[in-house]
């Protein structure tokens, strides 16, 4: 494994990469080339991103999400821990040969640009912590297309 300091610097946040030197196929097929650990790390804020090439544009375009002012983003959120996944990215990896596409097929119906994330935000109190969770909109489309399915399926 190669590390590399300092490899990149985007908008104040300084990247770090993490490379293995030995992938498999399937490495490959999902990551879209020889995996990496990329981490940021800016003023407030930790970026991690997993992949292939793609990582680091990938990581910059978040980046730049985030810097939209937030009466241009809707919301904006205080909490000390925050994760968001986005499934667009993942539907354009090539799906395994023995995988039932339904489920693909479905949620490339359902989701649309911006309306694909999933949010996570943890937040400390007096008894622990409160963790919550907000799906796009794109999600209450999947979760009607699956039981309009599984309902269409039934009725065979």
């Amino acid at each position: 494994q190669t590390v590399e300091l300092d490899a990149h610097t985007y908008q104040n946040v300084t990247f770090h990469r993490l490379q293995g030197t030995k992938s498999s196929d399937e490495d490959k097929r999902i990551y879209g080339g020889p995996p990496s650990l990329t981490v940021g790390v800016g003023n407030s804020t930790v970026w991690l991103g997993i992949g292939g090439d793609g990582v680091q544009p990938a990581l910059e375009r978040a980046i730049d999400l985030v810097s939209v002012p937030t009466s241009q983003q809707g919301t904006s959120s205080t909490a000390p821990f925050q994760v968001v996944f986005r499934v667009l990215p993942w539907l354009s990896l090539p799906e395994r040969e023995e995988e039932d596409p339904t489920g693909r097929i479905l949620a490339e119906e359902a989701m649309e640009k911006n309306q694909d994330a999933v949010r996570i935000e943890i937040r400390p109190n007096e008894t622990g912590g409160r963790v919550r969770m907000q799906f796009d909109q794109g999600f209450i489309r999947l979760l009607g297309l699956f039981l309009a399915h599984a309902y269409d399926s039934s009725q065979i």
